[in-house]
């Protein structure tokens, strides 16, 4: 058993008897190293794959189905084969609102860009649908970046008419720098500018609200009701899918590419990525990741607790490590399952990765230095003792003199001597 001195600067035993010169000061830069090697990875997203790689694992082992209060009108293959063209005549949207409405339908959500005129019949077919039932249509805004213009930007709105009746909400989605969605807004903008997203406007809003979310991937896609808009421009569906429930209206099909890679999905359909949005904001339950600060401050602490050990003790070492892992594993699933947070566990598993690394090296180093030291050992033992009796030789008994003249100077002194005769021919005779 060892503790650790941080006043005296060296290991000791419980007993406080030294047992190896390695001072504090080369712990605490080896964990200073630590820290600036795990911050760094993080920082250029080395652990991106492994925090996606178990944030997969935790959504497929919390799977669940949807809440089935925000079913899905897909525009599909079918619908633009029957349509015939795309874009689509606008009375098209119009006669699937007047559809919907009828049937008891509570909210239609719009993921289609109505910003720019079409016929003038058209478009006022599809104001009088809206304005049938003012504040029960949900349009889309979205804001694209102006290229040569830093820092410039602009937002598409659908037509003046259209929106007058309508309420509004916007369906960008934030992207990460390596293409993938993994999280969702409230909303966009402040105060008068304030634009709320589309999953938020549909689970009820979140005015001002401008923080993230993360996208609920364990919820399963194929479990959202979802109604193909040929269907619902003809009126072939069954109204109980409708009635008294939110409804949003998107494109599902390739062709138009409005898909999105996600971190367990290559390619998932917008209206799907808010669908998945919606299903937490609706539930109340908004996913949130633990702060990245706190997550590298519980990675460093691990390395404290798997640094090396002057006295290694193999079972324990092992202990630690699989506790860790197992606690960096299991731990953020079980927390997921009782709570909206997210804990992502990369950096404490490359901590264990470099320890491993550091104990080892640390142990092929003392065990080098113990080899020297036995090796020393054993020629000073040659030095200073015949080999044939192993007893103390001349160079010994002169050394052992010297250290009792320096420890009592002056001090009075015999040396008795004593001799074997005929020595050489015993040794001759037995070796």
């Amino acid at each position: 058993m060892t503790r650790f001195s941080p006043v005296r600067l060296i290991w000791t035993r419980r007993d406080g008897e030294p047992v190896a010169p390695v001072s504090a000061l080369r712990l605490w830069v080896g964990l200073a190293l630590v820290a600036v090697v795990v911050v760094l990875i993080d920082a250029m997203g080395a652990l991106r794959p492994v925090d996606d790689a178990l944030a997969g694992l935790r959504f497929n082992l919390l799977r669940r189905d949807a809440s089935q209060t925000l079913p899905v009108v897909e525009i599909d293959p079918a619908s633009i084969r029957a349509a015939g063209r795309w874009p689509w005549p606008r009375e098209r949207f119009s006669k699937a609102i007047e559809n919907l409405e009828a049937a008891g339908a509570e909210t239609i959500g719009f993921d289609v860009d109505f910003s720019s005129k079409s016929s003038d019949g058209d478009d006022r077919a599809l104001q009088a649908a809206i304005e049938r039932r003012p504040g029960a249509v949900v349009l889309p805004t979205f804001v694209q970046i102006l290229a040569h213009e830093p820092g410039g930007f602009v937002e598409t709105s659908p037509l003046q008419a259209l929106s007058r009746e309508a309420v509004l909400a916007s369906v960008n989605v934030p992207v990460d720098g390596d293409g993938r969605v993994r999280r969702y807004r409230y909303g966009f903008g402040a105060g008068e500018a304030y634009r709320a997203s589309m999953a938020g406007q549909l689970a009820g809003g979140f005015p001002g609200r401008v923080g993230n979310i993360l996208i609920d991937y364990g919820v399963r896609p194929g479990s959202i009701d979802h109604l193909s808009f040929e269907d619902v421009y003809r009126g072939r569906f069954d109204a109980r899918l409708v009635k008294g429930r939110r409804i949003l209206v998107g494109s599902t099909a390739q062709e138009l590419g409005d898909d999105f890679a996600t971190a367990d999905n290559p390619t998932l359909a917008g209206v799907y990525v808010h669908a998945l949005a919606y299903e937490r904001l609706h539930a109340g339950r908004d996913l949130k990741a633990l702060s990245r600060g706190v997550v590298l401050a519980l990675a460093l602490w691990c390395a404290y607790l798997l640094r090396p050990r002057p006295v290694p003790d193999l079972r324990q070492m092992m202990s630690r490590h699989l506790g860790i892992a197992a606690a960096a594993i299991l731990g953020p699933l079980a927390l997921q399952a009782a709570a909206p947070l997210a804990v992502d566990t990369g950096p404490v598993l490359l901590v264990q990765v470099i320890c491993l690394g550091w104990v080892a090296r640390f142990e092929l180093g003392r065990r080098a230095q113990a080899s020297v030291r036995e090796r020393e050992a054993g020629l000073l033992h040659l030095a200073l003792h015949e080999p044939e009796s192993e007893l103390p030789n001349r160079r010994a008994l002169l050394q052992d003199i010297a250290r009792r003249l320096e420890a009592a100077p002056g001090s009075p002194m015999a040396v008795l001597a004593g001799g074997i005769d005929r020595f050489a021919s015993l040794r001759g005779a037995i070796g």
